[in-house]
């Protein structure tokens, strides 16, 4: 089971990366208030924040998130990056340059990390015309599983 906390670093980690919409947090908490035995100040917080900022909302998630486990948390979000790709392969250069930015995180295992870094290099040599879409594409798919 996932937990709180790795539920809220899944999302500070969409909106960083894109693979995640805003509308997602707050309707996520929204639905745990509505199961939940009690409200709590955190998911009410987070239920209001429809009209926040980007930042603000990472930056919130960020304190709420505490330390968890980073392995949930990334694992989502590669599932969901790999949904993404499945639903439009054509989306592969945008999915990659949101993935890429997992390379930011000082916990990240470095099996990924590896990945990450190697993909920075395949979104250069697209860039300079020296991989195709497919290409990018596959190396994408290598590193999100």
């Amino acid at each position: 089971m996932t937990t709180r906390g790795e539920m809220y670093c899944f999302f500070r980690l969409g909106l960083v990366t894109g693979l995640v919409e805003l509308h997602e947090v707050t309707a996520w908490a929204d639905a745990q208030l509505i199961e939940g035995p009690e409200a709590d100040f955190d998911l009410v917080e987070l239920s209001m924040a429809q009209r926040w900022p980007h930042s603000k909302m990472i930056y919130l998630l960020y304190q709420l998130q505490g330390w968890p486990d980073m392995d949930r948390p990334v694992a989502l979000l590669l599932e969901r990056a790999a949904e993404r790709l499945r639903q439009n392969p054509a989306s592969a250069y945008d999915i990659a340059m949101g993935v890429r930015l997992l390379d930011a995180e000082p916990r990240l295992a470095k099996p990924l990390r590896l990945k990450l870094q190697e993909l920075e290099k395949d979104l250069e040599r697209y860039r300079a015309s020296e991989l195709s879409v497919d290409e990018l594409r596959q190396r994408l798919e290598d590193v999100i599983g």
